[in-house]
């Protein structure tokens, strides 16, 4: 009994939380996400990572995001797909169906992440019109993008062998696959806020709370 009611204490910390704590919440919740699949060289480290993401959602009563998790993970689904022939990594990240789980999952939370920080900033514009919006998403996910690949390359040392050849971006050193693969990542993102746009899940319900 003791501990279901210190389970509702917690559940309803985060219902109550500003939308300030709540940002910096999804932001040590990101990191912590970051560094579990990218310090720790399991497999099963990215099945564990997706587990936070869901208890996270649950604690603060956000469920309703699960879609944008969906829409997140088929684009991922597909791009995966599309790409599987270039990863292959210096690290043993598990392999289902021929393709990688890491960069599945990476892109799978990353875009949900990068939407979610976009929500909070969102609010701050005067003119919520379309362009407005995407230059805003665009703002925020195209720095995190490459601040992610030279995190990942330069410090924990996750490197695609399959693309080590080709160069990588100017000054990051980052990055290092064909112009078409650079071109898909820098898109994906905004592909990812034009589907949410259209299928018009801003509006459902707000994504702060």
């Amino acid at each position: 009994m003791k501990k279901r009611n210190d389970l509702k204490k917690h559940i309803k910390f985060f219902k109550n939380i500003s939308e300030k704590q709540l940002l910096l919440i999804n932001i040590i919740i990101g990191l912590v996400v970051f560094l579990i699949i990218s310090l720790f060289n399991l497999s099963y480290s990215i099945i564990f990572a997706f587990i936070i993401i869901f208890i996270y959602l649950f604690l603060t009563n956000r469920k309703h995001l699960l879609i944008h998790i969906i829409v997140s993970l088929i684009i991922a689904i597909i791009w995966t797909i599309i790409a599987k022939d270039y990863y292959g990594y210096n690290k043993d990240f598990l392999i289902i169906f021929g393709i990688n789980l890491y960069p599945l999952f990476a892109w799978t939370v990353g875009l949900f992440w990068i939407y979610i920080l976009y929500a909070f900033f969102q609010s701050y514009l005067k003119e919520k019109t379309f362009i407005k919006k995407i230059t805003l998403f665009s703002a925020i996910y195209i720095p995190l993008l490459i601040f992610g690949e030279y995190v990942a390359y330069h410090i924990f040392n996750i490197q695609d062998i399959q693309t080590a050849l080709y160069s990588g971006l100017p000054l990051c050193n980052c990055l290092h696959a064909p112009l078409g693969m650079k071109l898909a990542y820098f898109l994906m993102g905004p592909l990812f806020f034009i589907i949410c746009y259209l299928l018009n899940l801003e509006k459902r319900k707000n994504l702060l709370n």
